[in-house]
């Protein structure tokens, strides 16, 4: 099952800010929109295809730490299936250089309800897309809704150490450099050229 969430005291839900699918089966009876109109019985679907996604936009550059997918309340709750989560830099976005896959998950058949997926990698990004894995078949979602912990994303490691013999090539041009830095500085006053030296 996928990751219980933390207390939502400690999550921030990230405004939506658009939405869109692959396809669109009806838009009058299963908009786009549908996704984030903040009402779970409204249903957004694609026409049957393959890898089909749905995707909605958040602020620039966030970072992404919960996703919570509403699957459709009704008879056809078996469409959705297995997908995946993925953070990226524009509508259905799952192959750029910028997309990262944070989850994926099998739905139950039966299963109505909400599904709390947790992107452990703490991707960031400005697009998250629920995309389909499998055969030609509808996808039909309630709601999708972006979280963030408020925590800052961690910083990369740091680079190692200088070598020994890397700390001396590194002291060496630093003198180089100093001694050059010197003379040109002390060229631009009336000086002896042997003053710019330290002669």
């Amino acid at each position: 099952p996928p990751a219980p969430a933390p207390p939502s005291s400690s999550l921030a839900k990230l405004p939506a800010l658009g939405a869109a699918l692959s396809t669109v089966y009806d838009g009058a009876l299963y908009p786009p929109s549908a996704l984030v109109d903040g009402d779970t019985t409204t249903v957004s679907a694609t026409s049957q295809q393959a890898n089909a996604w749905a995707s909605v936009r958040i602020p620039e550059g966030s970072t992404v730490d919960y996703v919570a997918v509403y699957n459709r309340n009704d008879a056809y709750s078996y469409f959705l299936g297995h997908f995946a989560v993925w953070v990226g830099d524009a509508y259905g976005d799952t192959s750029s250089l910028g997309a990262s896959k944070c989850a994926e998950y099998t739905a139950p058949s039966t299963f109505q309800g909400v599904m709390m997926l947790r992107c452990a990698s703490r991707p960031s990004g400005s697009y998250v897309t629920i995309r389909q894995l499998g055969g030609v078949r509808y996808l039909a979602i309630a709601e999708i809704i972006v979280y963030a912990s408020g925590e800052p994303a961690s910083p990369p490691p740091a680079p190692p150490a200088p070598t020994g013999a890397t700390t001396t090539a590194i002291r060496g041009v630093v003198k180089e450099m100093s001694n050059q830095i010197l003379f040109v500085y002390r060229r631009d006053v009336p000086l002896q050229m042997n003053d710019a030296y330290g002669g």
